[in-house]
């Protein structure tokens, strides 16, 4: 079906799709579109199913302007061209029921972002300034998970690329949880190191280190659980391509928490009355903090990509309540309730903004509202209504 468009800047539009499908497994779109104001261009579209397991999809276009409106509309360039190579494939090197491994691969290539604005409308409301090319595989077993990811990507607002941070690789490898010593009594691990890199700029080899313990136990007939966790996070640095004087940062912190949750349910005639309760206490101590670490031992903005977030005492009460029907078992009304408290680093409690939710579902839809309250200022507190309809 074509499409037949116009405007008083580009004057009329035109495209003409064309479909050829050579074989069941693969096909071919063409899509030539004419501008008259402004100029003339292709796209074509090829999807291809090398195994049940597996598609390929490849695309590009081209896109010639006229030199007037070029100039009129002050267009950094004259043509727009791009590719873009998209490929999934499940089972590469294993045929193991309990292992599973995938590669995705997404290669995006364009001069400028005219390249996707003429290809789809959508794209003219997009604030996104990068275009993400990646390469990922992943290896997942019972026991543990393998993961290596390419990041790379364009600036559409710059001539060069050279001062864009990319991650070439990101590995990540990571263990399910396992029992230790005692049943409930769990621990899991996960590493990662990413290589920031870019040609102009600052660059970082970061290592990151995650060991979370935790014990579970039940009170009063299950009426009541405790659950008390450790969690052990590090952070390293190591900078480089750069003339600053920047020493290697380590920040390696421990999360120590203690959860309390009730679970209750009251059967009705015709409805279901669940409720969970629950209470949280998190305090954080810093092991190590050394060295160059953004937003902590330093505010350089050149440190601005490789930020560190440090931990907080914090206290949360929550409630989520929802009713069902008894016969359906389909959700009529849920409320959630969340207040958390902060402490700083001299102790000093502060309250945080309290959110309240509630969502009515009816047969043609569904009605929510969200409250966030501010406690410091309440003519900041913000209200959300929205209604869904189904159609």
């Amino acid at each position: 079906i074509p499409t037949i468009g116009y405007s008083r800047s580009e004057g009329v539009l035109y495209t003409q799709p064309i479909f050829i499908a050579p074989a069941p497994n693969y096909d071919i779109e063409i899509i030539p579109q004419f501008r008259a104001k402004r100029g003339a261009g292709m796209y074509a579209y090829v999807r291809y199913a090398d195994s049940i397991n597996s598609l390929l999809k490849i695309s590009g276009g081209y896109f010639s302007e006229k030199r007037k409106y070029q100039i009129e509309n002050d267009l950094r360039n004259k043509q727009h061209y791009g590719v873009d190579i998209d490929y999934e494939r499940y089972n590469l090197f294993t045929n193991d029921k309990n292992t599973k491994d995938g590669l995705y691969v997404s290669i995006n290539y364009l001069n400028d972002i005219d390249y996707k604005t003429l290809e789809n409308e959508k794209f003219k409301d997009s604030t996104e300034k990068n275009i993400e090319s990646k390469i990922n595989y992943i290896f997942d077993t019972p026991n543990y998970f393998l993961g290596s990811y390419f990041r790379y990507y364009i600036n559409t607002q710059n001539d060069s690329n050279s001062s864009t941070m990319q991650e070439l690789p990101k590995l990540q490898a990571h263990t399910y949880s396992k029992s230790f010593l005692l049943d409930k009594l769990l621990y899991s691990t996960d590493i990662k190191f990413t290589n920031h890199s870019r040609s102009k700029g600052i660059t970082a080899n970061q290592y990151e280190l995650n060991l979370p313990i935790s014990y579970s136990h039940s009170f009063f007939n299950d009426y009541l659980t405790l659950i008390v966790n450790h969690e052990f996070s590090a952070n390293k640095f190591n900078y480089g391509n750069t003339n600053s004087i920047l020493e290697n940062g380590t920040y390696v912190e421990g999360n120590t928490s203690f959860s309390l949750n009730s679970d209750l349910i009251k059967p009705y005639n015709n409805y279901i009355h669940t409720m969970n309760l629950s209470a949280k206490y998190v305090h954080s101590n810093i092991i190590k903090e050394e060295g160059d670490l953004y937003n902590i031992s330093n505010n350089s903005s050149e440190l601005n990509p490789f930020p560190v977030s440090k931990s907080s005492d914090n206290i949360t009460f929550g409630i989520n309540q929802s009713i069902y029907d008894r016969k359906s078992l389909k959700q009529i009304i849920n409320h959630k309730l969340k207040q958390s408290i902060l402490y700083d680093e001299f102790d000093d409690a502060k309250f945080q903004n309290m959110e309240n939710e509630i969502i009515y579902n009816y047969i043609l839809g569904s009605v929510k509202n969200k409250l966030i309250y501010n406690h410091q200022n309440p003519m900041d507190t913000i209200s959300h209504l929205i209604l869904h309809l189904f159609l």
